[in-house]
C-alpha cells in the first residue's frame, strides 16, 4: 500500500493548479461579461435620454402652437440662454428660440456629441431627430468603436 501512495506523490499539486487555472479562465471570462454589460448599460441609458428629449422639444411645441414655425431650421445658435424664460407675453417666436435653446443645451450635456433637429415633413407632422455618439465593443477585434446613432420622433400637435 505504501508503494501506491509513493506513485501518487505531486498528482495533488498537478489537479490544485489545474483547478487555479479554471478559476482564473473563469474570472477573466466573468470581469469580461460585467465590462460587456456595463457598457449596454450605458448604451440604453443614452437611449432612453434621447428618448425623453424629444418628447421634451415636443412638449415645448404643443405648449406653443402659435410658434410652430420657429422651431423648425436646425440649431439655435443664441450664445447664453436668458436668466429667466421668456414671459407669457414673449413673442411665441422668442419663446420658441429660448425652447431651442435650451434643448440643445440639454442635448449638449445629457448626450456625447449630439444635434437635434426639427423639421416640418408635411400636413402638420413634425420630425424630431437627435444624433449622438455611442461606444460600442468591436468584437472582431475586440476594440472600441464610435458608432453614430439616430433617434427620430414623429408627431403632430
Amino acid at each position: 500500500m505504501r508503494q501506491s501512495m509513493k506513485d501518487a506523490d505531486g498528482f495533488s499539486l498537478v489537479e490544485l493548479m489545474v483547478a487555479v487555472l479554471v478559476v482564473a479562465i473563469g474570472l477573466l471570462g466573468l470581469a469580461a461579461l460585467q465590462t460587456t454589460g456595463l457598457s449596454g448599460n450605458h448604451n440604453a441609458y443614452l437611449r432612453t435620454q434621447a428618448t425623453l428629449l424629444a418628447q421634451d422639444m415636443a412638449d415645448r411645441m404643443m405648449a406653443n402652437r402659435g410658434g410652430l414655425t420657429a422651431y423648425t431650421g436646425g440649431v439655435c445658435n443664441v450664445p447664453q440662454p436668458q436668466t429667466n424664460p421668456p414671459s407669457c407675453t414673449a413673442s411665441q417666436t422668442a419663446m420658441a428660440a429660448d425652447d431651442l435653446l435650451r434643448w440643445n443645451q440639454a442635448l449638449q450635456t445629457q448626450l456625447p456629441s449630439s444635434k437635434g433637429t426639427v423639421t416640418l415633413v408635411a400636413g402638420g407632422i413634425y420630425t424630431i431627430t437627435i444624433q449622438w455618439v455611442e461606444h460600442e465593443n468591436n468584437p472582431s477585434n475586440n476594440t472600441n468603436i464610435s458608432v453614430q446613432k439616430n433617434y427620430v420622433m414623429s408627431f403632430q400637435p
